[in-house]
C-alpha cells in the first residue's frame, strides 16, 4: 500500500513540473514554406523544424521563404532600347525567394541534378540560414515575401539589368534568342541580392514598340525609327520585285 501511494505521489510531482515547465515555454512547428524565427532572449534563434520559446522574453515570428513572382513591364517611350536603337514593349517575370539554405548556385540550374544535389549539401552546413537572418534583420519576417516589398527592394535594380541586357542585342535577335536575352538579365543582376536569390527569368511579352509612340525629337527613337522604316521600305520593294517577276 505504501509503495502504491509513493508511486502516485510521484506522478503527481512530476505533472506539477512538466505542467510548470509548460507555463514557461512554448513550442511551435516550423510548417513546410517557411522559417521559425524567435527572436529576443539570445538574439535570433532560426529553424525549419521546431522552435522552443519563453513568453514575454521571446517572439516567434515566421518567414515565407516560397518562391514570388515580381513582374516588371517597360513599354511605349519607356520601351528597352536594343542595340540597334529599336525600342521594344516587354514585360518580365522575376522569381526570387529569401534564400535558403544559403547557396550560390551560380550558373547552375537549381532544378538541374547538379543544382540540387548543391541545395543538399548546403542543408548540411551550419551557416544555412545565414541569409534568412540576414533578411530577418533587414526587411522583417512580416514583409520578407511580401510583393510590394520585394518590388521596393528590386524593381530599379532589375530594370537597369532589362536595360543593359537590352542593349547588348539588336531587336531581332533580341526576339528569336530569348533564352540568350534572359541568360544576359541573369548575368547582369547577378548573384549579390542581399540575402535572396534569384531563381528564374521568364519574358512573358516581348514586342517591338509602335512607331507612333515613340518620340521623333529624340534621338534614340529617331535612330529607331529610321532603322524601321528602312527594314519595311527593303522588304517592300523586295515584295514588289517578286511580284513584278511573277
Amino acid at each position: 500500500m505504501t509503495a502504491t501511494i509513493l508511486i502516485i505521489l510521484g506522478c503527481l510531482v512530476a505533472l506539477v513540473v512538466v505542467g510548470g515547465l509548460g507555463t514557461l515555454l512554448f513550442i511551435r512547428k516550423v510548417e513546410p514554406g517557411f522559417i521559425g524565427v524567435r527572436v529576443g532572449f539570445l538574439g535570433y534563434v532560426i529553424s525549419d523544424t521546431w522552435i522552443v520559446g519563453i513568453p514575454l522574453l521571446t517572439t516567434y515570428k515566421k518567414m515565407d521563404i516560397s518562391v514570388k513572382k515580381l513582374e516588371i513591364e517597360r513599354k511605349g517611350q519607356d520601351g528597352l532600347i536594343c542595340q540597334d536603337n529599336i525600342r521594344a514593349d516587354i514585360a518580365v517575370a522575376f522569381y526570387i525567394k529569401v534564400n535558403f539554405p544559403k547557396v550560390d548556385y551560380g550558373n547552375i540550374d537549381p532544378a538541374s541534378a547538379e543544382g540540387q544535389a548543391m541545395h543538399d549539401a548546403a542543408m548540411k552546413n551550419k551557416d544555412r540560414f545565414d541569409d534568412v537572418r540576414k533578411v530577418a534583420q533587414t526587411v522583417g519576417c512580416d514583409r520578407a515575401s511580401d510583393v510590394e516589398k520585394l518590388r521596393e527592394l528590386f524593381e530599379a535594380k532589375f530594370s537597369e539589368a532589362l536595360k543593359t541586357a537590352g542593349k547588348l542585342m539588336e531587336f531581332q535577335n533580341l526576339y528569336t534568342d530569348r533564352i540568350r536575352f534572359r541568360e544576359e538579365i541573369k548575368t547582369v543582376i547577378g548573384h549579390d541580392l542581399n540575402g535572396y536569390a534569384l531563381e528564374d527569368v521568364a519574358i512573358d511579352y516581348l514586342e517591338q514598340t509602335p512607331i507612333e509612340t515613340l518620340d521623333k525629337d529624340n534621338v534614340l527613337d529617331a535612330e529607331g525609327i529610321k532603322k524601321i522604316t528602312d527594314i519595311t521600305s527593303d522588304h517592300q520593294e523586295a515584295t514588289n520585285a517578286r511580284k513584278q517577276d511573277r
